[in-house]
């Protein structure tokens, strides 16, 4: 979310370097508001802004901002690896999305640690125990004494014990490791850059499939919404208000001559991503699943039943029998709204999903709740039910992108596993 970000140390080159890699992992978005790489003393009066900014302040200057610092501002202390936050102040990112992204990061930090090492870098000394114990020193217990007397409710995130551990490198992850990453720190930077963006791909790809081309409205939000996942659907709807997904959206819509012609690398890897879900769309088309599981019709009782899908219908019928279905849905596109439960196993470790009628809402029989024992099982009746009741607009902006692209994306899936996009550094816009 856009908000007041500042960062402190007392190493002006950390502040930069920290601003800088904030903007290189924020691609394909560029910051669009306020920017103060170092920021000198007789200015410390921007901190008052109420409009969002980045601003870095040195850690002999801070002491005298703390009184105008607001209280829904986020600051990072870089020299302790802490930070400080007002608890409810942003939408956190979807759980899925922030252990990637933190896997990701733990990753870096292991090749930066062995390239550091690697290259006799007297910094390397003392790494594990540097993290664990800067939250001593003086400089960040007053500037935190200080700020906690404001009244304000102060979440500090420091590394744990186990995070440092995972910084060792044992024998099986250092086998992963390339020589150019452990050579060069930059290489390690462009993974964790890969990371990012892959995130953002997995997050936005969707917003292609409701691109009107409109230059007043070029992209249908509402749609794009209506499509996202619920997981991701809290987070999403706020990042699409704020003003660097505007510019994101403008600066494609300046630039695309054609409709569905990948422009970045960002394009590149969504299209890809794209044609990968329609051919998983084509294969889950006419497959036929059957099995057994808890069913509830309505309000009624849990029982025991044998469910199929075949083609656009889902039959189901009496336990352990394939004739004479007890009741019959057929699934027309845009009928039906499945909900999933993404909390913990129902009771006696049940999975369930509901197929929701929401044209026939007043009918007692409307919803059918269904109850599986494992998690892969039901992810496979959740794509097979998913893709007969998926939107015909949906449907059709897929084969519509699919066919628009030609044979650039249609190649084999060993292909598809080896596929690298363009490097990000020579990317438009991308900070080197």
């Amino acid at each position: 979310n856009e908000c007041q970000i500042i960062l402190t140390s007392q190493n002006n080159f950390r502040l930069k370097a920290a601003i800088n890699c904030l903007l290189r992992l924020m691609y394909p978005f560029h910051w669009q508001h306020t920017l103060v790489p170092l920021l000198p003393r007789p200015c410390v009066g921007l901190l008052k802004l109420k409009a969002p900014y980045l601003i870095a302040v040195n850690q002999f200057v801070f002491p005298s901002c703390i009184d105008l610092i607001p209280e829904k501002a986020i600051v990072a202390f870089l020299d302790h690896n802490q930070i400080r936050i007002r608890p409810g102040s942003f939408i956190p990112l979807p759980p899925q999305i922030k252990n990637r992204l933190s896997t990701a990061i733990q990753q870096f930090r292991v090749m930066l640690f062995r390239s550091l090492v690697t290259n006799k870098d007297p910094g390397a000394e003392g790494f594990d125990k540097k993290l664990l114990n800067t939250s001593k020193r003086s400089g960040a217990a007053d500037s935190q004494k200080q700020l906690s007397t404001k009244g304000l409710e102060v979440k500090i995130i420091a590394p744990t014990e186990e995070d440092v551990k995972s910084a060792t490198i044992s024998s099986q992850k250092s086998k992963r490791l390339t020589s150019a990453s452990i050579a060069r720190p930059e290489a390690s930077l462009q993974i964790l850059k890969r990371h990012f963006l892959n995130s953002f791909v997995t997050l936005f790809y969707k917003f292609r499939l409701y691109w009107t081309g409109n230059p007043k409205q070029p992209l249908d939000v509402r749609g794009f919404l209506k499509v996202t996942k619920p997981e991701y659907l809290a987070f999403v709807r706020k990042f699409v208000r704020t003003e660097i997904f505007g510019n994101f959206i403008e600066l494609r819509a300046a630039l695309s001559i054609d409709q569905h012609t990948p422009s970045y690398a960002f394009d590149e890897m969504v299209y890809r991503k794209i044609y990968e879900k329609y051919q998983k769309i084509k294969s889950l088309q006419d497959a036929t699943i059957v099995g057994k599981m808890l069913c509830q019709k309505g309000k009624g009782r849990w029982k025991m039943r044998s469910v199929e899908v075949l083609r656009n219908r889902l039959n189901v019928y009496k336990y352990n029998k394939r004739k004479g279905a007890k009741y019959t849905r057929i699934l027309k596109p845009g009928w039906f709204q499945l909900d999933v439960h993404t909390d913990s196993p129902q009771n006696n470790n049940y999975y369930s999903f509901e197929l929701r009628n929401v044209w026939d809402t007043e009918k007692d029989d409307s919803t059918l709740t269904f109850r599986v024992t494992s998690e892969n099982e039901r992810k496979d009746w959740v794509k097979a039910i998913r893709v007969r009741i998926m939107d015909s607009h949906l449907r059709l902006q897929y084969e519509f992108i699919v066919a628009k692209l030609g044979p650039r994306f249609q190649v084999a899936d060993s292909g598809m596993a080896d596929f690298k996009p363009p490097d990000l550094a020579s990317e438009p816009g991308c900070a080197k």
